[in-house]
């Protein structure tokens, strides 16, 4: 009788154990983060819905080091992660059904970014020093069109080294 009870008792407790186990292994897509310089605090994952943020999930890290899992079901768009509830200071990536890794240095989020796994992202981020450009670009247009168009030498002037200075920069 009391081999049965013993016998019983593993029956029912190892289905248990069994189960906590696996309910506390992440799975989903992997978006893992080192933001050299960021000591400890929250990170937020937030999905974009045009231009408003839905907050999706939230870790603590520390040692400017996190993991964050999307869920096996998220859906394929932009998405941000941010942290100490600071929106502007975060990345955005693009999110198409596979992990996501980086590295970069909270002084220059951008500048210092490495893609450590991605390929849309790393698509995504080798064409942000030319959009930066272009909205420079943009800006001095912009300048140029508020200005008196008859005199307007100056800016014609800055427009057309700025122009040059990107060419020079493409083919380096």
């Amino acid at each position: 009788a009391h081999k049965i009870k013993h016998l019983l008792f593993v029956l029912l407790i190892f289905p248990l154990i069994s189960l906590a186990a696996v309910s506390c292994t992440k799975s989903g897509y992997l978006i893992e983060g080192e933001v050299v310089g960021l000591q400890k605090g929250t990170l937020y994952l937030s999905s974009y819905h045009g231009s408003k943020l839905d907050k999706i999930d939230s870790v603590n890290f520390s040692g400017g080091k996190f993991k964050i899992y999307l869920p096996e079901d998220a859906l394929p768009g932009m998405y941000r992660i941010y942290w100490n509830n600071n929106i502007p200071e975060g990345i955005d990536f693009i999110f198409n059904k596979e992990n996501f890794r980086f590295k970069t240095h909270k002084d220059s989020l951008l500048s210092a970014l490495q893609i450590l796994e991605s390929e849309e992202n790393e698509l995504l981020y080798s064409f942000l020093p030319l959009k930066i450009a272009i909205d420079q670009f943009m800006s001095l247009g912009d300048r140029l069109n508020r200005e008196d168009p008859f005199n307007n030498k100056p800016a014609l002037i800055e427009i057309n080294n700025y122009i040059d200075s990107l060419e020079f920069r493409a083919y380096k």
